[in-house]
């Protein structure tokens, strides 16, 4: 008898938490939409950025979805990236190395290339 009722609990558990298979696909798709329209907010720097997504991301992931691969995940952060400054992902994107690119090492990259920019027009060097 207490074996029927722990049974009947955690099938409860389970399809509030994980779902079945519709319900599952179904937050899938909703949070695929959310990062199809990913952006950075306002006061927002490369990091703050990165960290939503990669949340974001280990989201979709912990649902079973594994065709969302790094380079996916690269394009998505410069997407976001590009309205704040398109010449730092102009830049990125150039590199041969793009298509191989991890996301902590594109994250890298806009956080130096933000920082010499910074620094540039500091300096007087860089007209905005």
């Amino acid at each position: 008898m207490n074996v029927d009722v722990a049974k009947q609990n955690w099938d409860t558990l389970h399809l509030a938490h994980e779902g079945a298979g519709k319900v599952r696909r179904a937050k899938i798709d909703l949070l695929m939409a959310k990062l199809n329209r990913f952006v950075t907010v306002d006061g927002e720097g490369p990091q703050e950025m990165f960290d939503r997504l990669m949340t974001l991301v280990g989201k979709i992931r912990g649902y079973g979805y594994n065709e969302l691969d790094d380079h996916k995940v690269v394009k998505v952060m410069l997407e976001a990236y590009s309205p704040r400054n398109v010449t730092i992902v102009t830049l990125i994107r150039d590199k041969k190395s793009l298509s191989t690119s991890h996301q902590m090492t594109c994250l890298e990259e806009c956080r130096h290339l933000t920082c010499k920019e910074k620094k540039q027009m500091r300096e007087g060097n860089l007209v905005s």
